[in-house]
């Protein structure tokens, strides 16, 4: 299969990279450059998706800003990379006939549900989310834009 991974310079997309490129064509996308990364450019280039999409077989979505980037980059930047960016690379995705997507998300989308000061907390399907940061809540309504 041809498998394309976004998120590439990152842990999950290198470490995922890494795996499925043993057996399988993977090609890897990035804005920044790495060693599992063959595509230099931002998921919210739509053209740029789709010219890397071509003849891929599935994708593996793994790009975003994430917690670190909290402090570092605009609400706005969060919301056009995380959640106009899945987008992006939704459209792309079908555009070259692809029906075989994998989002990684976070438990950390839970926020607030998941701590409490004096005991574990459990967090599993049925537990609501209570998003903290803007990471958080782009994480949440991306899930929700796929589940529709």
């Amino acid at each position: 299969m041809k498998i394309v991974v976004t998120g590439t310079s990152g842990r999950i997309g290198r470490a995922i990279h890494f795996n499925l490129c043993r057996d399988h064509q993977v090609v890897g996308i990035d804005r920044n450059p790495s060693s599992a990364t063959s595509h230099l450019g931002n998921i919210d280039d739509l053209a740029f998706l789709t010219r890397a999409f071509e003849g891929a077989d599935a994708v593996i979505h793994t790009a975003a800003l994430h917690a670190p980037h909290v402090d570092l980059e605009s609400e706005n930047d969060f919301e056009r990379i995380n959640i106009e960016g899945t987008r992006n690379v939704v459209r792309a995705a079908l555009e070259n006939g692809i029906h075989r997507l994998v989002y990684t998300s976070t438990t950390a989308l839970f926020g607030y549900a998941s701590w409490h000061p004096e005991q574990a907390v459990w967090v599993d399907e049925e537990t609501e989310p209570q998003p903290r940061s803007i990471y958080h809540r782009t994480k949440l309504a991306t899930e929700h834009y796929l589940e529709s």
